[in-house]
């Protein structure tokens, strides 16, 4: 028996100098997890998760991650108030298009700094 490879798209982004307003307000993150799973065409399985965690340095806001699992796989950010930084990954077994996904990324999460932005075939 031979078995097919697993295909899917992993889009991994580093987002640096994001507005800190950008990504300590739960809401905005929440909006973007449920906004990009529509534009990658995938099925929510459950709300998606956020949490709060507070920084060790007390002059910066707490920086959130939150996670929204997928029926074809899942949508993950963290955030650094402290370093205006934002980590991301979109991964979904069915095809998006990634050069509007990349877009969407910069103009939702708008770097001032660099903001790497890769994607990779799996499987």
């Amino acid at each position: 028996m031979t078995l097919s490879p697993v295909t899917g798209k992993h889009l991994i982004a580093d987002l640096y100098q994001v507005p800190v307003n950008k990504f300590t307000d739960a809401k905005l993150v929440e909006e973007f997890l449920l906004q990009t799973s529509v534009r990658v065409g995938a099925t929510i399985v459950e709300d998606p998760h956020l949490v709060s965690l507070p920084n060790l340095q007390d002059s910066f806001p707490a920086g959130i991650t939150g996670f929204l699992l997928l029926g074809e796989s899942h949508i993950s950010i963290h955030t650094w108030p402290e370093h205006a930084y934002v980590s991301l990954d979109v991964y979904s077994c069915t095809e998006f298009d990634s050069d509007s996904l990349t877009s969407y990324v910069h103009e939702y999460w708008e770097p001032k700094g660099k903001a790497s932005i890769t994607v990779i075939k799996r499987g």
